[in-house]
């Protein structure tokens, strides 16, 4: 993504108060694992700059139908140490937590950022007009080609209630006009390559 796109981003979030403002300068720096979350649903999710706070709110905000994480396979502190009303947001910042830690690569016993197949597999999916999130882990497993097999363990938690920030009825989205929307869908995705990047930025800078 181009980095004037980032940097708008970025600059409509701070605005919104949804980003750090301690630093000055170019770049306002000391981004936290929260800001970084943000910013990467703003970026993934929104459609142009204008939009940038719309993942944010509509999506971050949006609680685990699952309820808590149970990666029994795979033992992530982070993300077990999770609410069962835990939100994107909060699992967003417990994986940028956790690549900066290195308790993602030690879950997964190898380097994760690699030429190779990777042994753990992170797919976090926003989809719209129609709200709602996926994040899954996988501990990968190939066969002799290198194809992904089926038998893999993997947890998936979904994301599509939206956890209400005030009272009454307007902290929610209006209603869709089905007719208007029909079934048009739009997807946006990041995995374990883009968290793991952000990570590393983060513990490079702070």
């Amino acid at each position: 993504m181009p980095l004037p796109t980032v940097v708008l981003h970025s600059r409509n979030l701070r605005e919104a108060g949804l980003r750090s403002t301690a630093a000055r300068g170019r770049g306002a720096g000391n981004i936290g694992s929260l800001d970084a979350a943000r910013l990467l649903l703003a970026t993934a999710g929104a459609s142009s700059p204008k939009d940038s706070l719309i993942p944010v709110q509509r999506h971050g905000r949006m609680q685990a139908a699952e309820g808590a994480w149970n990666l029994s396979f795979l033992p992530i502190p982070e993300l077990g140490a999770l609410a069962p009303n835990h939100t994107l947001e909060d699992a967003l910042v417990a994986l940028v937590e956790a690549g900066m830690s290195g308790s993602l690569e030690a879950a997964a016993g190898a380097p994760i950022d690699t030429d190779g197949p990777p042994p753990l597999l992170i797919d976090v999916t926003l989809w719209e007009p129609m709200a709602r999130s996926t994040i899954s882990v996988r501990l990968a497993s190939y066969d002799g080609d290198g194809a992904l097999m089926d038998n893999s363990d993997v947890e998936t938690r979904t994301y599509d209630l939206a956890a209400k920030i005030g009272k009454g009825n307007l902290d929610y989205d209006p209603p869709l006009d089905l007719a208007m929307h029909g079934d048009l869908r739009h997807r946006h995705s990041f995995g374990q390559a883009t968290i793991l990047a952000v990570a590393t930025l983060l513990r490079l800078t702070s």
